[in-house]
């Protein structure tokens, strides 16, 4: 098959879309926590303090203080993970068609939760044809469709504090007043360029009666697929355990939804979310 880049096979796609009526393919959700601190007081009691009752209570804050930054540690040092294994579905407004895109991204950081991850993506996303024979009450069916699927392995990014005006333009040719911050609420970022690697398939038959008589009319599209590689824009926000992951190139086509994800330093949850993406990354879900 001809080697092209993935930026001309998704042009490719989209073209071959269009030219089938498919067209113009197109929840920001972070768990706010409120942290309560309690201040404690003095005691309004007229009685005085008696003998070490000041002593034992600095050693009580002491403990409790110790305890509060051993939680800390906890919970920034050590391994951590990034997992996403999710599916994207967006309805076109027009033909009805539904288009899927899959995000199986598993990475991990040795020294805590900000620094280098290491990993693998896997990105997969197409359309059926055959679903248009339930959009009609019209005799028609559909076969084929499209398919991409691409791949990436031994990635390596940095989760960093969050810069919202580094987070906004990266993967973007917006300039000047075109800028857009966004209106997030995290604490870290990653952002990534991903030498993806992979293929793309097209290839739509639509068969329909024309009349009364049994006349049938048969709409083709011929089959075309390609390989390829090429850059991939990838870029995530974090809080509280929650990871939000856009795509710049496809957040038009996904009706600008984004992928949801976890963070976790959890030693069981990452057990099982390594056996899980590794089954998604083979193909065995």
């Amino acid at each position: 098959m001809k080697k092209i880049t993935v930026l001309f096979l998704c042009t490719l796609l989209i073209f071959m879309l269009t030219s089938c009526g498919l067209k113009d393919l197109l929840e920001e959700k972070d768990k706010d926590k409120e942290a309560s601190l309690d201040l404690g007081g003095n005691s309004s009691d007229d009685e005085d303090e008696g003998p070490g009752d000041g002593d034992e209570e600095e050693d009580e804050e002491d403990k409790d203080k110790d305890e509060n930054d051993d939680k800390d540690k906890n919970e920034t040092s050590g391994q951590h993970a990034i997992y996403c294994n999710d599916t994207v579905t967006v309805t076109d407004k027009t033909s009805g068609f539904e288009t899927k895109y899959t995000l199986v991204l598993f990475a991990t950081n040795e020294d805590g939760l900000e620094g280098t991850y290491h990993g693998n993506i896997s990105l997969n996303y197409g359309l059926d044809a055959s679903q248009i024979s339930g959009l009609t009450d019209a005799p028609i069916q559909g076969l084929g469709g499209f398919s991409v699927s691409l791949q990436a392995q031994d990635v390596e990014f940095d989760v960093v504090n969050l810069d919202l005006d580094k987070y906004a333009n990266y993967g973007t040719d917006a300039t000047g007043d075109a800028k857009v911050v966004p209106l997030i609420n995290g604490t870290s970022m990653a952002l990534i360029t991903a030498n993806m690697s992979g293929s793309g398939q097209l290839g739509i038959e639509i068969t329909g009666k024309t009349d009364a008589n049994g006349g049938t009319i048969t709409a083709t599209q011929p089959n075309v697929s390609a390989d390829g590689s090429g850059p991939l824009v990838i870029k995530m926000y974090m809080k509280d355990g929650l990871v939000t992951i856009q795509i710049p190139s496809l957040q038009k086509a996904m009706d600008y939804q984004s992928f949801d994800a976890i963070l976790t330093s959890s030693s069981d949850i990452i057990s099982q979310a390594e056996e899980q993406a590794n089954e998604a990354f083979n193909g065995e879900e």
